[in-house]
Order: C-alpha cells, then structure tokens, then sequence
C-alpha cells in the first residue's frame, strides 16, 4: 500500500527561508524605499517620453514647413505624409501594449484599438506618400523639361547673327519698360 501522506517535496539546491538579517521594520523600510525609487523612475521616464514627443512635434512640424515653404502647395502632400510617419515613430507604444495571451484554451487580445489605429495611420500615411512621391516626379519632369527648353532657346538666340541679337535684346527692352510703365499707370489710378 502506497502513502500518499508520507511523501516528501523534492529538495531544492538553494536555501527557500528568508533573510532575517533584517528586522521586519527594516525591511518594511526597504521596501517604501524601492517603492518610491520605482515611483521616481517611472516619473523621469515619463518626463524623458514628454521630451521625445515634444522632440519629435517640433521636428515634424518643422520639416513640414520646410516642405511647404521650399516646394509650395504641391508638397502639401508629403508634408502631411510625413507629419504621419513621423507620429507613427512616437506613438509606437501601440505595438508595447499589444499583448496576445492564451489562458485555458482560450486566446485574450489587449491593446487591439491602438494596434488597429496605428495600422490604419500607416496605411493611410503610405497611401498619401505614394501620392505625392508621384507629384515630387511630375514637378521633376516640368522642371527639367523647362530646364531643356530654356537652353534650347538660349542655344538657338546665340546662334543668330549678332546684329540680330542686338535687335531681339532691344525690342526686349523696350517691351519690358511698356510692360512696367502699364504697370505703374494702373497702379495709380
């Protein structure tokens, strides 16, 4: 007949009683102590984060005046695309907070809502970058086709004759200084 009673635990290879060096005063102490070491670190760590947002806000809203100021409107696109990116870099805490456990057979989801918004952020922000990478190649094309014509007709004006060169840059005069006296004149009345 076995004894179920009798049966011994295993023994472990390392001491399972406390450390009474300590009196439980002490050790409560000990323990109020790395409470508020906890609480102080928590508290600078949330400092550090607020530094990094505000750090980053600065940092998009400035590289999208940039943008605007630099390109126009037609970077109004990319400019928002990047405020997006650039906000998908410091809300990454979505990514911490998604948790999937398994308990009994049964799988549990937390932090879906935030998952799901970044994911939503993300796609929409490749959505408007792809958009206004497709604008930045389009000013490309004008601004070189323009380049090319510009210097074809610069090529073409100084392979004329002198005499001729002379004549087109003073009927250019002279229409200028038309163009600016119309100018005035509306302007004053």
């Amino acid at each position: 007949m076995i004894d179920f009673e009798s049966e011994e635990k295993p023994i472990s290879n390392y001491p399972t009683e406390e450390d009474t060096a300590f009196t439980p005063d002490e050790q409560e102490a000990i323990k109020e102590y790395k409470a508020n070491l906890t609480k102080r670190i928590n508290k600078h760590r949330s400092i550090l984060r607020g530094f990094e947002s505000a750090f980053w806000g600065i940092t998009s809203y400035s590289f999208a005046k940039f943008l605007i100021l630099v390109s126009g409107s037609s970077a109004l696109g990319f400019a928002v695309a990047s405020v997006f990116l650039i906000n998908n870099i410091v809300n990454r805490d979505c990514l911490d907070a998604f948790r999937l456990d398994r308990n009994d057979a049964e799988w549990k989801v937390e932090g879906m809502g935030k998952l799901l918004k970044f994911a939503l952020t993300t796609i929409g922000t490749a959505f408007i970058l792809w958009g206004s990478i497709g604008e930045f190649y389009h000013i490309y094309n004008n601004s070189n086709e323009t380049y090319n014509n510009l210097n074809k007709t610069v090529e073409e004006f100084q392979a004329l004759p002198t005499d001729d060169q002379n004549k087109l840059l003073v009927l250019g005069g002279v229409v200028a200084i038309a163009g600016l006296y119309i100018a005035v004149d509306s302007k004053r009345k």
